[in-house]
């Protein structure tokens, strides 16, 4: 099951659910965080997962990490830990003091490999999280908010992946070179920063949302080298340290200008194993084979030397 998609029925009343695919490799923490945003709730509260399906039953709750007096906690447990078959119900419970409860049975599991939660169908208008608090609201400063906050695009599947042809395909595959040469030249970029290089370099124009569309496109059908995380398309590799290595990345290339080569010598990098200063390795095999000799074990140890330098490792 560890290699496989579960598909879930969340429904937080009749008439309001939401059908949510992910990965089973994903923790119980990671599907708290898509039915919040899947439902358009902040995430300011605990919550906890009874996977008996009865709320508070005794001791065998999951807690969120912040329940620190909890001994079970929903970043330790991934959905493969569970034995889900179709028809398998569970209540997620949000917010002690407004009591969201959501009911979640499992439709299907599916073969196919899911890289980031997707909500394949949405029935039914969410209700206001907070219905009385709009006189507060005047609080805040709007374009501050704005910038604290990630707004993720909820799109059909079915107009994700309906067929493309003729000028339609050939923009798509444009937009997914881009993104698989972006993320083996930088390892990860903005979904704006993105939009910008591409822009520079191409007459016909994009954005966020149709990047986001057109890109979610090859995630979900094809495997790509990339993902995204948050406002992020970063490279599959980061999936490994649950994105960890991200904020690290982050920090050392906070103060460095980006280079961006020419629209040419940047498709060049679709290729993974492509390295714009090729002499300077070819020196470096040369100096370890003089040394160790020409053998295999030499030319693992330069693949791998080469691969931790063209990656910044």
């Amino acid at each position: 099951m560890k290699n496989k998609s579960i598909v879930f029925n969340v429904s937080l009343h009749k008439g309001c659910y939401r059908h949510i695919k992910i990965n089973c490799n994903s923790t119980l923490y990671n599907l708290h965080s898509t039915i919040l945003n899947a439902f358009r709730f902040d995430d300011d509260h605990l919550h906890v997962f009874f996977m008996s399906n009865r709320a508070w039953d005794g001791e065998n709750g999951i807690y969120s990490p912040y329940c620190e007096e909890e001994e079970r906690h929903s970043t330790e447990y991934k959905l493969s830990d569970f034995q889900f078959e179709k028809g398998t119900q569970f209540l997620y419970i949000f917010d002690f003091g407004d009591d969201w409860r959501f009911n979640i049975k499992v439709l299907r599991t599916d073969d196919a490999h899911t890289d980031f939660p997707i909500v394949i169908k949405e029935v039914g208008e969410a209700p206001e999280q907070y219905p009385d608090c709009d006189e507060y609201d005047d609080d805040f400063d709007d374009e501050e908010d704005d910038a604290l906050t990630v707004h993720k695009p909820f799109v059909s599947m079915d107009e994700v992946m309906k067929p493309l042809s003729g000028q339609a395909l050939e923009r798509a595959e444009l937009l997914n070179r881009y993104a698989t040469s972006a993320i083996n030249l930088y390892g990860i970029i903005t979904q704006d920063d993105f939009v910008r290089i591409f822009n520079e370099q191409n007459d016909d124009k994009t954005n966020v949302d149709e990047v986001f569309q057109t890109l979610l496109r090859f995630i979900t059908k094809e495997n790509t080298f990339y993902c995204f995380y948050e406002e992020y398309i970063v490279h599959m590799l980061f999936e490994n340290n649950d994105f960890k290595d991200i904020t690290a990345l982050e920090k050392q290339i906070a103060t460095k200008p980006r280079f961006i080569p020419t629209k040419d010598e940047f498709l060049k990098y679709e290729d993974e194993d492509y390295v714009d200063n090729p002499i300077y390795f070819a020196k470096l095999r040369k100096f370890l084979e003089n040394i160790f000799g020409e053998t295999v074990s030499v030319l693992n140890a330069y693949d791998h030397i080469k691969y931790a330098c063209a990656h910044d490792c």
